[in-house]
């Protein structure tokens, strides 16, 4: 399932795209509304700008209902009709446009947008709870909205039949479903939902969800953020952490982290290393605990002993100790490369600690730079590696014996947000 975002300008197509992209959802957005390239159709959302909030109805009808019958070609899809929060532009004109091209039953409608202080009750606008029509926007030069009744303002433009959704308190699914179902014996095209806060954006994206009928979504940048968890799009994603120094500091920084965080360590011992089938093993242990949004740590050294162990291991196969650490290094590299293609669409970040370490992982994924963005502490770096194939993936790196003991567990949160 896909979703097909339609807006009205540049900067609202931005600002509702970013709703799905910050869940994890593969986003872009394109002032293209002819011949959209398919490797754009592929996206698991795309969103169109038309640039029509400033054409006269019957102009911006057409462009709308011109690129729904485009955006068809993505297949299984939801349609999304982006409107402004304040209702300028074409709303009425435009979401007829995009309900008769895609032959869906009916338009569900939640304009608000809570968080901007745009709200509905009883069918009406308002912005920081004054009358819209009551507003600056009436006497904007381009798009005076002189109305305040969502009905009123879509039949200026649309004979689409439009029945309101009112609330009395907080909404009850249940009561909810009663409500929709009720209005769609009536006929109802447009059903316009009021919404005073964020929790009544929430439980109509989640009622929405569970109707078994084909219907387009209307609504601003509030309603899309509901979206990915409510229609099961949100990837569960997690912190994958390789962690290739035996300092001490490393050590006392994943203690910290570790009693805080609900943080998976999975031990990787050399010998281990040697196995094929034990190093599958892990990895599908570690892809499994990642997709189901967990955060884990591969950890080569937990304490001296293993240190110890490992130098005897060595030793015992006639390997230098500069041949098995870099044998370790290369191992750490070779398992962190199969995890980032195998979970990529799963990972929230990737931590990397010890130089040896990250050299083998840039070698493997074959990464010639990092792009360098913040610095998560004093001399942390966050960035992204120079790669098409792993370019939005976050990656803090840091050298093993750097840093103060909580400096894993800021690590993570960074990497979560």
């Amino acid at each position: 399932m896909k979703l097909a975002v339609i807006a009205d300008d540049f900067t609202g197509s931005n600002d509702t795209g970013v709703q799905f992209a910050k869940k994890k959802m593969s986003t872009i957005v394109t002032t293209k509304t002819e011949n959209i390239p398919e490797d754009l159709m592929l996206k698991e959302v795309l969103v169109v700008d038309t640039e029509s909030r400033f054409d006269d109805d019957k102009t911006a009808y057409d462009k709308v209902y011109r690129v729904t019958e485009e955006l068809k070609k993505m297949g299984d899809c939801i349609f999304y009709k982006k409107i402004d929060s304040t209702f300028r532009g074409n709303i009425g004109s435009e979401i007829a446009a995009c309900l008769d091209a895609s032959g869906k039953n009916v338009v569900y409608m939640i304009p608000a947008l809570p968080s901007n202080g745009r709200t509905s009750k009883n069918g009406r606008v308002y912005v920081n709870g004054t009358p819209l029509h009551e507003t600056e926007v009436a006497k904007d030069p381009k798009t005076p909205v002189k109305e305040s009744s969502i009905a009123e303002i879509i039949r200026n433009q649309s004979e689409k039949k439009t029945v309101l959704i009112s609330k009395d308190g907080s909404y009850k699914a249940d009561l909810l479903k009663q409500m929709i179902s009720k209005a769609r014996e009536e006929k109802a095209e447009i059903v316009i939902f009021d919404a005073e806060n964020t929790e009544d954006l929430k439980v109509c994206a989640e009622v929405i969800s569970s109707l078994d009928e084909d219907y387009i979504l209307a609504g601003t940048a509030g309603l899309a953020e509901f979206v990915p968890d409510a229609f099961g799009f949100q990837k569960k994603t997690g912190v994958l952490s390789i962690i290739g120094s035996v300092s001490d500091v490393t050590r006392s920084q994943i203690e910290y982290a570790k009693e805080r965080l609900p943080l998976h360590i999975i031990h990787y011992k050399v010998d281990m290393m040697f196995d094929e089938e034990n190093k599958r093993k892990i990895a599908v242990e570690i892809a499994e605990l990642l997709k189901n949004g967990n955060d884990v740590a591969l950890y080569t050294a937990e304490n001296r002993n293993v240190i110890d162990q490992t130098i005897d291991y060595a030793e015992a196969k006639g390997m230098s100790h500069f041949e098995i650490s870099d044998f370790i290094a290369k191992s750490l590299g070779e398992i962190t490369g199969d995890l980032m293609r195998c979970c990529k669409e799963n990972l929230s970040g990737v931590y990397i600690t010890g130089g040896d370490t990250l050299i083998k992982i840039a070698k493997e994924l074959d990464i010639s730079g990092m792009i360098i963005k913040d610095e998560v502490l004093p001399a942390i770096p966050i960035g992204r590696f120079v790669s098409d194939e792993f370019e939005d993936i976050d990656i803090v790196t840091k050298a093993g014996a750097f840093g103060k003991e909580d400096a894993f567990y800021h690590i993570l949160h960074a990497l979560k947000k």
